[in-house]
């Protein structure tokens, strides 16, 4: 059973309950979808890429959709896949110098994912320094749910310093195991 999470509004009733990661999408995507359902082979290998500094095993890609309801979508993917199988996704909502209308609608999401899954441990977390920026001057505040193979969604604001070259946004996060791993033990 698929649950289509359209951002701001989930169209299903409150009865229906997710078993795993799989269950969820992001404007029509899950884990273990390939990516080339939703953008051309051109237009993910024309997408800016990030590598982690001790791994090249998985890597991110970040792309703009056609989507009325992103801004873009972050997705991890294997290295050497030529199917481009989806580890990870990411629907990215900017809020440019906005913040508060973010908190506003990360808390409705919150609310209406938070009855969608059972057997999860859920972290609430309060508002934290962003662990990337050096300065203090940045901030997150995460909602997630964990899955008992360690996937997770998150939904998160990310309230950034005006030294950073990007804006305050929305993330809602999808996250396999796979990628849970890789970032917990070999990225970094």
């Amino acid at each position: 059973m698929k649950i289509f999470l359209t951002f701001f509004v989930l169209f299903f009733s409150t009865s229906v309950v997710a078993e795993d990661i799989s269950d969820f999408q992001i404007e029509g995507m899950s884990i273990g979808d390939s990516m080339l359902d939703y953008f051309s082979e051109k237009e993910i290998k024309n997408s800016k890429t990030t590598y982690y500094p001790k791994s090249k095993k998985y890597y991110a890609r970040s792309l703009k959709g056609n989507s009325k309801l992103y801004d873009y979508f972050i997705v991890h993917l294997k290295k050497n896949d030529d199917k481009y199988i989806l580890y990870g996704i990411a629907g990215v909502k900017v809020f440019a110098k906005n913040v508060d209308d973010c908190y506003l609608l990360k808390d409705k999401i919150v609310s209406e994912v938070s009855v969608l899954f059972s057997d999860v441990e859920i972290y609430d977390g309060d508002k934290r320094l962003h662990k990337a920026d050096k300065t203090g001057k940045s901030y997150t505040t995460d909602y997630e749910l964990y899955f008992k193979d360690n996937s997770y969604i998150s939904i998160s604001c990310y309230d950034l310093s005006e030294d950073w070259t990007t804006d305050d946004h929305l993330r809602i996060i999808a996250t396999s195991k796979e990628i849970y791993n890789f970032l917990s033990y070999d990225a970094y």
